[in-house]
Formats: C-alpha cells, structure tokens, sequence
C-alpha cells in the first residue's frame, strides 16, 4: 500500500488500532481519525515504532458532534489530496441512553450519523475510493423503524446497537448504488466476529457478566480486523458492491439488510438528520 492515503475513525483502539497498525506496516499513509488526542497520539508512537513507518497523523473528531465531524472534515479536505480508503469503524456501545451534542441517541448519532456525515463531506476526495464501514452480527437483533431511529419511547440497550449496525448495513449498500459508478467508489461492511475488546465492558446484569465470563472464547483484536483489511486491499472485493463480509467471505444478513426501500429512506432520512438536506 506504499503511497495508498487511509483513513481509519477510531484508531487508537481495538479493531481500529489493528487495522493502522497492519495498513502502516504495508507502507500506507494513515490518517487516524480520534476522539482523545492524547490517546491517538500514544498509539501513532507505538504503532509507528512497531512498523518503521512514521507516515502516521492524528485528527480530532468526536463522532458523536455534527460540529466536530465537520471540523475534521474541513481539516482532511484541507490536504488536497485524494483518500483511497476510508475506514468507518468507530463505534461505541452504552448501556443506558444518553443524548449526543446535537440532541440524537448517543449510538445513533456515534455509530451512524456521525461516520454517514463525515462520508458525505469527503465525497469530493473519494473518487475510486473503498469505504468500509464496520457493523456487528448484532443487526440481526433489533426491529427497525425510519420513525424511531432515536429510541426517545423506549430505549433498550442491546436493540438500539443492533439498529445502528443495521443502519450501517444500510448506508453501506445505498452508497455503493448512489456513488458506485458516478465516483467509482466500493463500499462494503464487515462483522469483525466476537472480539475482545471493551465492548459493553460496562453492561450491568446477567448480560453484562455473560460478557465478562466470555471474553476468554473471544479473538483478538488483530484477528478481528482481519476481515476490515481484506476487503479494504483485497482484488476479491472489488468483484461486487454494497456487500456484508464476514470471516473474509460475503455473508448472510437479515432480509431488512437487503432492503433497497428501507436503505434508501435511511440514506435520506440521514441527509435531513445531519443537515445536508
């Protein structure tokens, strides 16, 4: 990937640090996109200290902030430079609802909103460009409604992550039929399979010791970001678009997933959402 330019949300940690540290490792340049500088900072040091490849930057950027989002938009575009990949991987999971800055559900607004607005605004440097986007198995546990996206009558914690990972499903598939041939852009999501990461570290109840009791039958992060690098650099994922991979194969999703209606109200309805229609 020598001379290959990366963004990856949510780099200095998990699946995310993983997949910086393998594209440096291959020679790409990555642009680490974080909330906590401090903590980005001390990855970039380590990661490029591991790999030889100092070609490593952060950029600030709370998800969960339209005004932040924006910022870093304007910072990245401010290279002038094309993106070749965009890794759309940042995600959080919190067991009681919050609001974000700009008044949505905190995992909405993480999780969908934020990484479908940062998309929409780097468009004019994603000519030819993957954009990868991570989700969950998790989709497949949730009901699904354009009207109740926000979870503001009812809020259970594991149905409105599996929402926002079934919005990613969504977002992945209408941008690749939107922007597929008219910027050449591919566009897939992956399941990075259960991970040993700080996933729902603080979910109280029987669900949450479930967890802690399960962590060791997890994979590592490094084997989770497997499947996020081969469909970022592989020749075998630019055969289709639009896909859901899992264990480096396309995968099975629940019929919602596959549902150009659904995904295509989702991609306006985020547009209105963030404020770019």
């Amino acid at each position: 990937m020598n001379g290959k330019l990366v963004i990856v949300t949510g780099a200095n940690s998990g699946i995310g640090k993983e997949m910086t540290r393998e594209f440096a490792r291959r020679g790409a340049e990555v642009l680490m996109v974080c909330r906590n500088v401090e903590k980005a900072e001390s990855a970039r040091d380590e990661i490029a200290s591991g790999t030889g490849n100092s070609s490593l930057r952060v950029v600030q950027c709370d998800l969960s902030s339209f005004a932040s989002v924006r910022a870093a938009a304007e910072e990245l575009l401010h290279l002038e430079r094309r993106f070749d990949v965009l890794m759309n991987n940042a995600g959080i999971y919190l067991p009681k609802r919050r609001e974000s800055p700009d008044g949505y559900e905190m995992m909405l607004a993480t999780n969908h909103l934020g990484p479908f607005l940062l998309t929409q605004l780097l468009l004019p440097r994603l000519e030819g460009a993957r954009v990868i986007t991570t989700s969950s198995m998790g989709h497949k546990f949730c009901r699904f409604s354009l009207d109740h996206l926000n979870a503001e009558h009812g809020f259970f914690a594991i149905e409105q992550y599996g929402l926002t990972k079934l919005a990613n499903i969504l977002f992945a598939r209408e941008l690749a039929r939107r922007e597929g041939q008219k910027r050449g852009i591919l566009s897939h999501s992956f399941h990075p399979g259960p991970v040993a990461s700080g996933f729902a570290q603080d979910e109280p109840g029987l669900f949450g010791m479930g967890l802690k009791l399960g962590r060791m039958a997890l994979r590592s992060t490094n084997r989770g970001a497997k499947t996020g690098i081969f469909v970022a650099t592989s020749e075998a994922a630019t055969k289709t678009n639009g896909e859901y991979w899992v264990d480096e194969k396309i995968a099975w999703t629940r019929p919602a997933a596959r549902d150009p209606k659904l995904a295509a109200g989702l991609y306006e309805k985020s547009l209105r959402l963030t404020g770019l229609a």
